[in-house]
């Protein structure tokens, strides 16, 4: 048995040509290349297959996940001229063209482009794609037991919180042991089983509204207000006439929010990929439930929901200081400001944090913490994610109108 061949047999189990020319494709993408750890970068992706075989027992899905970073480095690293050369590498190293387009499909999936989604985003976009996530989940595993760099097991565990709270536990396809080894890897073992019970508990407690309060004759609509800069409004409206006021139909119910993705060219940051409130209004009780499904959007959509950047009106800080202090099912991430105070080594979580250094006792625009550490303190120094349970909740109840 030549060497190739018995290095297969312990990846991926019984050699093919197959799995021999996805080998050799992923030594040809990956040459010269090294991890952090100083190894030759070619051990990452025999260590994802040898993951992925173990728990799935795929051949194809084990080569696949052979190639499953070849297209994101192969060409930045120079060992092919473009991505178009190695997508044809990747599909070529499969004798049937549909496991090798099948293949390519997968390793496009996994490609996560520069300047896109947030992490948590993408990894949740695989939740309709099982072989895509099996290889990104063995990926996470691998890179979680090599020594990870604290900014990547906070990358992998906001990832592993999202999928979990969005499928409502193990996600479809992925298999227990795998789930539960890549838990311990992240110390994520036994967190909170119910967050949705939590958060209705938190509905009562603080008398706010919920999908089966709303009336019959209400909905609530989500309008794309400006195309150009992508905001929206959610908002109460009246079935079949969303532009009705519900308050002008004789019902008891009213409220809005309008948010829209930060633009990085307005000198605010990046701000980890969050939208931003732009105004809200709503009667008592009516307001967390709007708030919830803009924060739901803005995840689904970016990287959560932050406040207005210029100024929080004291009604407003409230509900800013209820997400971060009371509610289970709401995730803050603390984000750095424009000076690079925190984490000096990543931009992508650069905000302008204004609105965080105001003292909470004074108007005057002039006292602030200019040079102290008190924003990090502020609930409006975060952005905010959490699951789509509202969004879910609405629309099986027919209660959630897209315009």
């Amino acid at each position: 048995m030549t060497l190739l061949r018995k290095l297969i047999r312990e990846i991926c189990g019984v050699p093919t040509d197959d799995l021999d020319d996805a080998l050799a494709t992923a030594q040809l993408a990956h040459l010269g290349q090294t991890r952090r750890t100083g190894e030759a970068y070619l051990e990452h992706p025999k260590e994802v297959a040898r993951i992925v075989y173990r728990y799935y027992r795929d051949q194809d899905l084990c080569a696949a996940a052979l190639l499953h970073d070849t297209l994101e480095d192969a060409p930045r690293y120079g060992t092919v001229q473009s991505a178009e050369e190695m997508a044809s590498l990747i599909s070529a190293s499969f004798n049937d063209p549909a496991i090798g387009q099948e293949a390519l499909r997968i390793v496009n999936r996994l490609t996560h482009k520069k300047g896109g989604l947030p992490y948590h985003a993408y990894v949740l976009s695989l939740l309709d794609d099982p072989d895509a996530l099996k290889i990104k989940l063995s990926d996470m595993l691998h890179n979680l037991q090599s020594n990870p760099s604290d900014s990547q097991k906070l990358k992998y565990v906001d990832a592993l919180e999202a999928l979990q709270i969005t499928a409502g536990g193990i996600p479809s396809g992925i298999d227990t042991s795998h789930w539960r080894a890549l838990q311990a890897a992240a110390g994520l073992d036994k967190q909170s089983e119910s967050l949705i019970r939590e958060y209705v508990r938190e509905l009562l407690t603080e008398a706010a509204m919920g999908p089966a309060d709303i009336p019959d004759g209400v909905a609530i609509f989500i309008n794309p207000v400006q195309e150009d800069t992508g905001e929206i409004t959610v908002f109460y409206g009246v079935e079949g006439d969303p532009r009705k006021a519900p308050e002008d139909a004789g019902f008891d119910v009213r409220g809005y929010i309008t948010i829209l993705p930060i633009n990085p060219g307005e000198g605010l940051g990046t701000c980890g990929g969050a939208w931003m409130v732009f105004g809200a209004g709503a009667l008592s009780g009516w307001g967390p439930m709007i708030y919830d499904i803009a924060m739901e959007y803005a995840t689904l959509h970016g990287g959560g929901l932050i406040s207005d950047r210029s100024s929080v009106s004291r009604d407003a800080r409230k509900v800013w200081d209820y997400y971060f202090g009371k509610r289970g099912d709401v995730k803050p991430h603390q984000l750095d400001d424009l000076k690079n105070t925190l984490t000096p080594d990543i931009e992508e979580d650069n905000c302008d944090q204004f609105s965080a250094q105001w003292k909470e006792d004074t108007e005057d625009p002039a006292d602030v913490y200019p040079e102290t550490p008190r924003w990090m303190e502020s609930p409006l120094s975060k952005r905010y994610t959490k699951p789509p349970t509202t969004i879910n909740k609405l629309k099986a109840a027919g209660k959630l109108v897209e315009l």
